[in-house]
């Protein structure tokens, strides 16, 4: 019987590598007598990496002189972006906000 005897969480710099069950045990009915059939779970490694969310921006000197009107609304257009930067990650998938490299990746078959 195969187990994921490694699955504990394993550490590199920037990532975070943890065992994952990628296949199921399988059900059906069998009648009276009959062989019950095996399962084979799978098992895999996840790999998580670090990123950062930033956003960066340009204000002018005029709204830099103009204390709570001016920094207000680009605190709250910040606020707002970085919200549905976070809500995209949520929804769809980190890479939905970014261009590069994967975010998760999955190794069929490791222990």
């Amino acid at each position: 019987m195969d187990t994921c005897q490694h699955c504990g969480p394993e550490e590199k710099a920037g990532e975070l590598h943890m065992g994952m069950q990628t296949g199921t045990s399988v059900f059906k009915w069998v009648g009276e007598g009959e062989t019950v059939p095996r399962s084979a779970p799978e098992y895999g490694k996840i790999v998580l990496k670090a990123y950062k969310g930033m956003v960066l921006t340009d204000i002018s000197n005029d709204l830099l002189r103009t204390p709570r009107v001016g920094d207000a609304g680009v605190r709250e257009d910040i606020r707002a972006t970085v919200a549905d930067g976070l809500d995209d990650a949520g929804f769809r998938g980190w890479e939905s906000g970014h261009v590069g490299a994967s975010s998760v990746t999955l190794q069929e078959g490791a222990p």
